[in-house]
């Protein structure tokens, strides 16, 4: 298992990468991308820890965020409400509106910074955004999933990329949650993916609507039991994949 820096939040916080086996790992998994859905850094971690044999994690793409939404850290941008409920980075850009997929054109976009859904002033200006985005492009998995909270779906596809809809049904119905394809929604990271690579981009919304927001951290255990051997699964998924592709983030043939 091993350690490394991928780049640094607005505020400086270190953005780490584990990754677990030899060679170049065939998924990616992530979490903490909005900061109220911080129980996904648990999650994808204690996932990877556990599990992970082929695979790297970003437990928390946005530390900033995070800080925030657990009242460790004050937002950068005027705010008189709840800080439990913080999505964005610390200063108000949503990181899952800022990728240069549809970038602003989701529904409930907005082009003001705030605590949730202002898409930046384009896409990848946040360094926490560009930072996964460097790693895909190097990497080039066979497999990106994007944990948020909460809901128990997956989402898969964007727009005219919807490729490995199998794949997809089944890694769904393993974990029993319904799959589904995005609507209205735009510019976020699995959106990305799907428009600029081969592999199966997945988003994962965790957890019980009914739970609320922040999801309790006593549901962890829970949610550590519903996704067991889902690591595993995404792995081979991967592997299948990876066979289909040449090596270069194309098709074969």
């Amino acid at each position: 298992m091993k350690k490394t820096i991928i780049g640094y939040s607005r505020l400086g916080r270190e953005i780490p990468l584990f990754h677990s086996g030899r060679g170049d790992a065939a998924v990616l998994i992530i979490g903490g991308i909005h900061a109220r859905e911080h129980i996904t850094c648990d999650l994808t971690y204690e996932l990877w820890r556990m599990e992970g044999k082929n695979t790297d994690c970003i437990p928390c793409l946005n530390p900033d965020g995070r800080a925030v939404a657990r009242g460790e850290e004050r937002p950068r941008i005027p705010f008189g409400g709840d800080v439990r409920m913080w999505k964005a980075n610390a200063f108000g850009v949503d990181l899952n509106v800022n990728f240069d997929a549809g970038w602003g054109t989701g529904a409930r976009n907005v082009i003001v910074s705030g605590p949730e859904n202002y898409i930046g002033p384009y896409p990848e200006s946040e360094p926490e955004t560009k930072a996964v985005c460097d790693l895909i492009r190097e990497k080039k998995y066979s497999v990106v999933v994007s944990y948020h909270a909460l809901g128990e779906e997956v989402y898969w596809g964007f727009g005219p990329n919807c490729r490995h809809k199998e794949e997809a049904a089944t890694y769904a119905a393993a974990i029993g949650y319904p799959l589904k394809k995005s609507v209205g929604s735009a510019g976020g990271l699995k959106d990305w993916y799907c428009n600029n690579f081969p592999g199966l981009g997945l988003t994962v919304e965790v957890g019980k609507s009914e739970w609320g927001h922040p999801c309790p951290e006593n549901k962890l255990k829970e949610l550590l039991l519903k996704h067991e051997g889902s690591i595993g699964l995404l792995e081979r998924i991967g592997g299948k994949i990876a066979r289909e592709n040449d090596g270069s983030g194309a098709y074969a043939g």
